[in-house]
């Protein structure tokens, strides 16, 4: 039984910060699944691989990894 409660804390987390993004993304400008922590964002044009990276860690906001998919 605590297995299950650590995997249902596991998808609730997940899905509240699905929520959090849907809160600052506009719709359709980034995939993500509810029970899944990442979001997979599409780059406007004009973003380079290097640029979008080096903004990432200038200002903190990726995580321990990031990538990126030209939309």
């Amino acid at each position: 039984m605590p297995d299950k409660i650590c995997v249902a804390a596991v998808h609730a987390e997940a899905a509240a910060r699905e929520k959090l993004a849907s809160q600052f993304f506009v719709p359709g400008t980034y995939l993500s699944d509810p029970l899944r922590f990442n979001i997979w964002l599409s780059l406007r044009n004009g973003w380079t691989r290097s640029a979008f990276a080096g903004n990432v860690r200038r200002t903190g906001a990726g995580g321990r990894q990031c990538f990126y998919r030209r939309g």
